[in-house]
């Protein structure tokens, strides 16, 4: 399909999936959902919260910790969690916010810089082996191996579909987000280690979606449009079908 059209088609989805505000995670569970393709029930619901609402958006109680540890540091939930599913768990904006931090309280830049870094890879890595452990268990992937690599899958899209929805032309606020360039390189990431033949064609439309739209937010409306018009598919046909078979041995249904 030539470029032309294809943009044509991602605007049409795009009236058609109705933009909704993303203040809440029930609009990012929304998205996921349809994202995936599944259909909505308790126990998807659920493990989509969790990575909305506990895994990104809930600061608690490493937060607090965080200020106990550093008296008089302070920031906003945004520069933390929103980096991307194995994304680097660091930003220019809460790296500017800790370099204030050591002004403000005559602390050396270097050394408290390598510490905060340092405490955002530990949660991070706790947050993300938590992550992992649940999306296995709610999809039945053994915990190593491909199935490991499945599991991972399913996290980082659900993950990242939460960060493109928080680009989306309905937000204000974009301050503190991670590079959007950065969260589709993760979606891509996860795609090709899933099924990197299968995964070709999605992954060359996300990255044209980059190069050609240079507006973030409507940028991010149509990586959404893209992923909910060609994800589900793409989870049908990964591993010869052997994920949908998986999924439905599990009692998972395809909308």
């Amino acid at each position: 399909m030539k470029f032309g059209r294809w943009m044509a088609l991602l605007a049409a989805l795009m009236v058609s999936f109705a933009v909704r505000a993303h203040g809440s995670w029930q609009e990012h569970v929304a998205d996921m959902t349809e994202v995936m393709g599944l259909r909505e029930e308790p126990r998807l619901r659920a493990w989509m919260k969790f990575i909305s609402s506990d895994m990104i958006d809930k600061c608690e109680p490493f937060y607090s910790e965080l200020k106990a540890r550093h008296e008089g540091f302070a920031c906003k939930h945004r520069l933390l969690f929103h980096w991307g599913y194995d994304a680097e768990p660091w930003s220019p904006e809460l790296e500017a916010r800790v370099v204030r931090y050591c002004r403000e309280y005559d602390l050396d830049r270097d050394s408290t810089l390598r510490l905060f870094r340092s405490e955002m890879v530990a949660e991070q890595k706790r947050r993300n082996a938590l992550l992992n452990r649940r999306t296995e268990e709610l999809f039945g992937f053994a915990h190593g191996g491909r199935d490991a690599a499945s599991a991972r899958f399913f996290a980082s899209v659900a993950y990242n579909v939460h960060l493109v929805g928080d680009y989306t032309s309905d937000n204000r606020d974009l301050a503190g987000l991670q590079s959007l360039d950065r969260v589709v390189r993760s979606l891509c990431h996860a795609l090709q280690d899933l099924d990197p033949v299968a995964a070709k064609p999605l992954v060359k439309a996300l990255e044209r979606v980059g190069r050609e739209e240079p507006d973030l937010q409507k940028r991010a409306d149509a990586l959404l449009a893209l992923l909910k018009q060609q994800l589900p598919d793409f989870i049908r046909r990964a591993q010869g079908g052997a994920i949908r078979r998986r999924l439905e041995a599990r009692g998972f249904a395809f909308r």
